[in-house]
């Protein structure tokens, strides 16, 4: 195997954004009068956005109107890297092209990047609104690849979730999983599995 770009999940895999989203749906469903509480919250949660509104039973109808809930109320917290990120994505830096696919909303994206330092490791982002399927499907991938000029072969994902997995497989490209508190990876699930986002470095030392 061989690797020429490593493309990130943000949410969960670079950033600590478990309390922050979870008070953001919390705050959408109150608005329709509903109570979330965090039980119901890991057992739907979904890094597409809709599905965890479609798992939860919120009407599609409603969708759009949490959606700028959800915003507006996760815009009042600054999320942070976790422990060793920033170093890590320095080292990487060195020896391969890097990018990130998230399904998050392009404004939110970018105003955390900017703020939380991560913005300067990746030339190119994709969000959920710069393609038109969402994870699992591997359109933000194969968007990020183009733009980097690399082959799906010659690419490793970084993810936390199986939803991660599954756009990986779905594109075509070699993935590594570090479990986090938004969804835990199940056992079985194909690809590399690591226990911190720092033993990145060691491990791809040893394949590139």
């Amino acid at each position: 195997m061989t690797t020429r770009a490593l493309l990130f999940d943000l949410d969960g895999t670079l950033q600590d954004t478990y309390a922050i989203h979870y008070q953001a749906f919390r705050a959408a469903f109150a608005h329709f009068g509903r109570h979330l509480n965090e039980e119901d919250y890991q057992s739907a949660y979904s890094p597409n956005w809709l599905l965890t509104y479609q798992t939860l039973n919120l009407p599609p109808d409603d969708w759009e109107e949490a959606d700028k809930v959800w915003i507006a109320e996760a815009s009042k917290l600054r999320p942070e890297p976790f422990p060793g990120v920033i170093e890590t994505l320095q080292s990487l830096s060195v020896s391969f092209n890097l990018g990130l696919v998230t399904s998050g909303s392009k404004e939110r994206v970018l105003r955390e990047l900017s703020e939380n330092g991560l913005g300067a490791f990746f030339p190119v982002v994709v969000t959920g609104g710069d393609v038109p399927n969402p994870k699992p499907a591997p359109d933000g991938i194969l968007k990020a690849l183009s733009e980097l000029g690399v082959h799906p072969q010659d690419c490793t994902y970084i993810g936390d979730t199986a939803l991660d997995y599954e756009t990986a497989r779905n594109a075509g490209v070699s993935f590594i999983g570090i479990p986090s508190r938004f969804a835990a990876l199940p056992p079985g699930t194909p690809g590399v599995r690591l226990e911190r986002f720092t033993d990145l470095v060691e491990w791809l030392s040893r394949i590139k």
